[in-house]
């Protein structure tokens, strides 16, 4: 998970992890890879 935020809101992380789960269906309609990457879920 993300540990140090350095201003960015906390809310900000909401959309983040609704893309990492995203990615994550047979077929997604948001493919982001950076947001897998950031929130730490493979």
């Amino acid at each position: 998970m993300i540990e140090n935020l350095e201003g960015i809101p906390e809310t900000l992380l909401i959309p983040l992890r609704a893309r990492a789960v995203e990615i994550k269906h047979s077929n997604p309609i948001i493919k982001d890879y950076k947001a897998i990457e950031m929130m730490g879920t493979n």
